[in-house]
């Protein structure tokens, strides 16, 4: 079972790493086979060809590098995480080696739900080698990059934790203020709507009256479409709104301090020609 267990896990971390870490690099080539255009495309319709090109340059440079180290981040967990939890579950436990006995102590957060879904840390694991840092190598200047940190850290922060604090702040809050039953006490965890509707088979539930087992229902269902509503609002809303204010802003000013320098260089090149026609005229008389 061990021994299958690895196979599965290394077959997933490869598979699904290379497929995702892939995504951008082809997005990026597939935009300009399309557009004829290099640079960053949030860009396109702030600024002309050159002005794309000229940002791009400097992160050209390294897209080799970049890339091999995208391949590297993406083959790295199925290299290491299948086989390390092997040799954890199979002698972990006796040695001295702290990373094995950690191994050895979290198989179970590595297993799979109901033999079908990644659990909570493969999936963690697969989106910081196979997502956040390869679409940050990927990008294709500094106003991509800025986008793609902001927008990635913000998504990261909501799905590994922030959607969770939001699930038990609103629980602990309704169970004070409306007197539903919320948290699972034993657990120390907010109950799932598929608990809630199968309140007869747990025991804390079950005993509960049933003005208030209706009103704890109703209060989950609530909070869960209040949380739903928050994480939209916020994500799917308000970071797009902010992140094309940011780089409307910083892609006219950067336009400005261009333009700025080339007409300083023409008031220079127009003063040098006047003052070496000035020296001409007078060496002349």
């Amino acid at each position: 079972m061990i021994n299958a267990h690895t196979e599965i896990l290394f077959t997933d971390f490869l598979t699904t790493n290379l497929m995702v870490a892939s995504i951008p690099w082809l997005g990026n080539a597939l935009t300009k086979y399309r557009t004829k255009r290099s640079g960053y495309s949030g860009t396109y319709k702030m600024a002309d060809e050159e002005f794309t090109r000229k940002a791009a340059e400097k992160h050209n440079k390294t897209k080799n590098l970049r890339q091999a180290a995208t391949l590297g981040l993406a083959i790295l967990p199925a290299l290491t995480i299948p086989f390390a939890l092997r040799k954890g579950m199979l002698n972990g436990s006796s040695g001295n080696n702290k990373i094995l006995k950690w191994f050895n102590k979290n198989a179970s957060e590595f297993d799979y739900k109901n033999s079908i879904y990644m659990s909570r840390l493969t999936a963690l694991i697969m989106w910081l080698t196979s997502d956040y840092f390869p679409y940050q190598l990927a990008c294709r200047d500094k106003y991509e990059y800025r986008d793609t940190v902001i927008r990635g850290t913000s998504i990261g922060l909501v799905f590994w934790g922030g959607d969770l604090f939001l699930k038990n702040t609103f629980s602990k809050f309704s169970d004070k203020v409306f007197k539903t039953n919320l948290m699972n006490k034993t657990e120390k965890r907010p109950y799932r709507l598929s608990e809630l509707k199968n309140a007869e088979n747990i025991e804390e539930l079950k005993q509960l009256p049933k003005a208030i087992l209706n009103r704890t229902r109703n209060a989950g269902v609530g909070l869960y479409a209040l949380n739903l509503a928050i994480i939209m609002g916020t994500l799917g809303f308000g970071l797009p709104a902010g992140l094309n204010k940011l780089l409307r802003t910083k892609v006219t000013e950067d336009k400005k301090k261009i333009n700025n320098s080339l007409l300083t260089y023409d008031r220079l090149f127009d003063l040098h020609r006047n003052f070496s026609g000035f020296r001409l005229l007078k060496h002349n008389e």
